[in-house]
This record gives structure tokens, C-alpha cells and sequence, in this order.
């Protein structure tokens, strides 16, 4: 009985860090869960006018046009509202618009009003772009996600090995279950840091009006910077969920040519359904770069600039011990640390790429029975593969290597050191 418990507290303790640092067990259906949790969560902030996942062609409901006119109204607002506090100092507009720096318009205050300001609106035009390229069909990708949780992960279907369906289901859950945690910490972060930012400066509230103006911009405030900070979780979340299986796509591929190679080079009509499979694979991901190059350039450079313009008004502060400082330099590890995250894992098709083109060189000299078509097809593949327009691009700037997530560590810190020195000097 003593071993029969301490087995059942050591899978309750496996199980417990499982789910907490977001690894699955051997059932796909908390995945599934995992991902109807996300999608719901993401519906409710409208990051999608299509039933997300699902995706639907018909029209929009009359019921969602209006929310989606709230929201915008409402995000619109609160970037004026911000806008407002910097450039126009009135009484009136302080007390209608509940400023919570109307009695200490520092430099401290107007630098963090420039970066929420820009910070708003980044991820508000983020939005919109989301939702323009959405109403393009170019999110209709995404539909494998529902039919996951419709009804499992079925390698066959997705293209998998079963190796590289484990590996697929591992990382897809790891990202969905934390995009779900992101929001609700997100919520919680948000409110809290609204809710002190007043408190703290609670002395520019000296009337029952001033009071009756703060409670009434509290909730708008909050579920708009929400909204937009949920739309940008969401894209992240669910380009790297579907560049994550079009990686194990990618690595299922490579598979079958190393396990293989000595039967797809002497079989003629093996060789041409390997060229089919890899040509069919090469072209739907050329697409997907060629619709989402720009928006992913987008991404990264306001990351790295609302993240340094944090840093920069971090450093003028001193790094002070109050809440402005505190959250100014949060959000700028929390961005580079994301840049860096993604840089990383769009990094993987450049050298799984590299990693094909060396097996099918092999594939092509000893295949001696294929078709003088055949091979022209290989050798197409071979440049394709070989060439420089080879991985993930960000806009027409470059294609990301692993050697561009050094890179941008290295030109950021020491971007940073210089301003950090030249202020000080």
C-alpha cells in the first residue's frame, strides 16, 4: 500500500509540473481543450470577425459588426484620450478625461504617455491589418486548428510522421496553453498597473467629480489597451502554432528522404512522388511567406522599438523604485524577450532547408533509373532549396537565420550601452 501511494504522489507531482510548465501527457484531448480554451478567450476580444478557427465565408453577423464598432471606438478613445494628456494642458480636460498626471506633468509622466501612446497604437494598426488580411482569406490556414480540436491530431492528415506528430502536439500545446495564460495575466496586469497608477497619484483627484470621471474611464481604459494587447497575443500565437507544423511538415519530409534515399533513388516512381510531395510543400510555404512577410516585419520592428524607447526612458528615469519605472522596464525585457523567442523558432526552416538540400543532392546522384524530367524537377528543387530566398523572411529586410537572433541581441544591447553611456556623460 506504502509504494502503491508513493507511485500514485509521483504521477500526481509528474502531472502537476506537466501542466504547469505547459507539456502534455500522452491524450491529445487537453490539447484540444487547450485549444477551444484559447479560442474562446480570443473571440471574446474579437481578434477574429470569422469565428476564429473556424473561420466561416458567410457575412458577418449584424451582432458582431457592432462589437467590433465598440471596440474600435473605444481603442480609438483611449489613444485620443492618451494623445490629449500630452499635448494639452486644461483643467477641463484633465477632469472629463481623468488624468491621472494633471497635478505632476513631469518628464517621467510625459515620456510613459509617449510610449502608451505608441505602444496603443501599434497594436491597434496591428489589429486592423489582422483583420484586413483575415477578410483576404489569407487566415483560412488556421482552420487546421479546429479541426484538431474537432477531432484529434491524426498524423495522416496533417502530413505527420508519428515522431514529428509527438513533437508537433508538444509544441502546439506548450504555445496554447501559454497564449491562454498570457491573457489572463495580461487582464490582470493591466488592471493592476490602471488601478495604481490612480492610487498613487490620487491627489489629482481632489472632487466627487474627479472621482465619478476616474471610476467611468477605468473600464474603458482597461478592456481597450486589453483588446489590442489580446489581438497581439493572438497573432503570435498562432502564426508560430502553424509554422510549428509546417516545421514538423518540413522535418517529415527530411525523415522519409534519410530512411529512404536508397529506394527513392533507384525507383523511378518514387523518386517523382518525392518531388511531387517536396515541390507541393515548397510552394504552399512560398505562399505563406509571400502573404505574411510584411505583417511579420511589422511585428518585430515595433517590438524592438517600443521595447528600446522603454529601455531609453528607463535609463533617463535612474531605474527608480516607483511604479512607472517598474513597468516601463517589464515591458522592455518582456519585448526583446519575445523578438528573441520568435526570431528563433522562424530561424528553424533556414537550416531545416539547408538540411534538405544536402539529402537530396545524394538523392539526385544516384538516381540513375529517374526520368530526364524527374531530375530537371530535382534540380529545381536543389535551387530552390540552395538558393538565398530560402526560410522565413521579415518583409524584404532578410530571412531569418539563428545568427539574426545574435545578431539582434548584440546590436540592441549595444544600442543600448551607448545611450546609457551618453546620458550619463
Amino acid at each position: 500500500m506504502t509504494k502503491l501511494r508513493m507511485v500514485d504522489f509521483g504521477k500526481a507531482i509528474r502531472n502537476f509540473l506537466f501542466r504547469t510548465i505547459g507539456l502534455p501527457d500522452e491524450s491529445d484531448m487537453t490539447t484540444r481543450k487547450a485549444l477551444i480554451r484559447f479560442d474562446k478567450a480570443t473571440k471574446f476580444f474579437l481578434t477574429s470577425l470569422r469565428n476564429g478557427y473556424e473561420q466561416n465565408d458567410g457575412k458577418l453577423v449584424l451582432k458582431i459588426r457592432l462589437r467590433n464598432i465598440f471596440l474600435r471606438s473605444a481603442i480609438i478613445f483611449t489613444i485620443i484620450r492618451t494623445t490629449v494628456f500630452l499635448f494639452v494642458d486644461n483643467y477641463y480636460f484633465d477632469l472629463f478625461l481623468a488624468n491621472p498626471f494633471s497635478r505632476n506633468k513631469s518628464t517621467k509622466s510625459f515620456l510613459f504617455l509617449i510610449l502608451m501612446d505608441l505602444i496603443c497604437i501599434w497594436l491597434f494598426t496591428l489589429r486592423e491589418y489582422c483583420l484586413h488580411v483575415e477578410e483576404t482569406g489569407r487566415f483560412k490556414v488556421f482552420r487546421v486548428f479546429y479541426q484538431i480540436a474537432k477531432n484529434g491530431l491524426d498524423p495522416v492528415k496533417l502530413g505527420l510522421s508519428h515522431r514529428q506528430c509527438k513533437k508537433f502536439h508538444r509544441k502546439m500545446h506548450f504555445l496554447m496553453i501559454h497564449g491562454y495564460r498570457m491573457i489572463l495575466i495580461t487582464s490582470v496586469l493591466i488592471f493592476v498597473a490602471s488601478t495604481a497608477l490612480k492610487v498613487l497619484n490620487f491627489s489629482s483627484y481632489l472632487t466627487a467629480v474627479h472621482l465619478i470621471f476616474l471610476v467611468a474611464h477605468i473600464p474603458i481604459e482597461c478592456f481597450s489597451i486589453l483588446t489590442v494587447s489580446a489581438s497581439g497575443i493572438s497573432f503570435f500565437i498562432n502564426f508560430g502554432s502553424y509554422l510549428a507544423l509546417n516545421l514538423s511538415r518540413f522535418n517529415t519530409l527530411t525523415e522519409i528522404i534519410k530512411k529512404n534515399s536508397v529506394v527513392i533513388s533507384s525507383n523511378s516512381t518514387a523518386f517523382r512522388n518525392m518531388n511531387n510531395r517536396v515541390v507541393y510543400f515548397l510552394n504552399h510555404f512560398d505562399k505563406i511567406d509571400t502573404h505574411w512577410k510584411y505583417l511579420l516585419q511589422y511585428y518585430f520592428f515595433m517590438i524592438s522599438l517600443t521595447a528600446d524607447f522603454g529601455f531609453f526612458v528607463a535609463v533617463i528615469l535612474d531605474f527608480g523604485s516607483d511604479i512607472v519605472t517598474k513597468i516601463l522596464a517589464f515591458y522592455s525585457i518582456v519585448g526583446h524577450f519575445s523578438g528573441m523567442m520568435g526570431y528563433y523558432l522562424f530561424a528553424n526552416f533556414y537550416h531545416e532547408t539547408i538540411d534538405l538540400h544536402k539529402r537530396y543532392v545524394s538523392i539526385i546522384l544516384n538516381a540513375d533509373s529517374a526520368s530526364r524530367v524527374d531530375k530537371l524537377k530535382a534540380l529545381g528543387i536543389l535551387e530552390r532549396t540552395g538558393g538565398p530566398h530560402k526560410g522565413v523572411s521579415i518583409g524584404d529586410f532578410c530571412r531569418l537565420k539563428r545568427s539574426t537572433c545574435i545578431r539582434y541581441l548584440l546590436e540592441n544591447a549595444s544600442f543600448l550601452l551607448l545611450l546609457r553611456c551618453n546620458i550619463r556623460s
